[in-house]
């Protein structure tokens, strides 16, 4: 989870946006993804250490 949140925190380096923004980009993505029935099908077939 370090990585992941590691990794976002760099993509974000710079950019200007508050924090409460930034959330709200990631809160936004994962929303739509939720919504991504492939997605949810590909997420469905990994074994939780593959995330």
């Amino acid at each position: 989870m370090s990585v992941l949140i590691g990794k976002i925190n760099d993509a974000f380096a710079g950019s200007g946006l508050t924090d409460a923004d930034q959330i709200n980009v990631i809160n936004s993505a994962v929303g739509k993804a939720g919504e991504d029935e492939t997605l949810q099908l590909q997420a469905d077939a990994k074994a939780p250490e593959d995330f």
